[in-house]
């Protein structure tokens, strides 16, 4: 129940909360050397939209906040899993932090 309402408050005050398996392999990739030169091909709104994503942000959040259509935040979208070969929500998270887009959470301390 720790770990629990350790989640609970992260997203509370505004965080984001990794459990410890995820944590593990934010770490190694972290860890590991950028061999993907695609982030340099993506535009400045491309690497914003990337950003609220990895974020966890909706369409409709991502619209709302730079000002733009849905249908404009779902070409970005489709656009940039064309220029990464990433496919899906979880891969460009996971793209976003091998480029360091976003920086991962800070590791919970689980005592182990």
């Amino acid at each position: 129940m720790q770990e629990t309402e350790k989640a609970i408050r992260a997203v509370m005050d505004g965080g984001t909360y990794l459990g410890t398996g995820v944590a593990d392999i934010v770490r190694r990739i972290m860890s590991q050397p950028n061999q993907d030169d695609a982030i340099e091909g993506l535009t400045d709104r491309e690497r914003e939209v990337l950003l609220l994503i990895a974020e966890g942000a909706s369409s409709k959040e991502i619209a709302a906040k730079l000002s733009i259509s849905i249908k404009t935040v779902e070409t970005h979208r489709t656009n940039l899993m064309e220029k990464t070969n990433r496919h899906g929500i979880a891969e460009l998270t996971r793209y976003a932090i091998e480029n360091k887009v976003i920086k991962a959470a800070p590791t919970p301390d689980t005592g182990h």
